[in-house]
């Protein structure tokens, strides 16, 4: 099951990437995306321990 705050997070990363051109090209640099996806991968629960909520 999905919890609210896994749907904030990747709905703020999907929005970022189908508005940003430099996400658009593919280009793995850009600096909004990683903040966004460094906040959507603890909902997850992939982050590290440390890095958990």
């Amino acid at each position: 099951m999905t919890t609210q705050e896994e749907k904030t997070a990747f709905t703020a990363l999907s929005r970022h990437s189908d508005e940003c051109p430099q996400c658009r090209a593919g280009d793995d640099g850009c600096p909004e995306a990683a903040a966004l996806y460094r906040a959507w991968r603890p909902t997850l629960n992939l982050a590290p321990p440390e890095e958990r909520p």
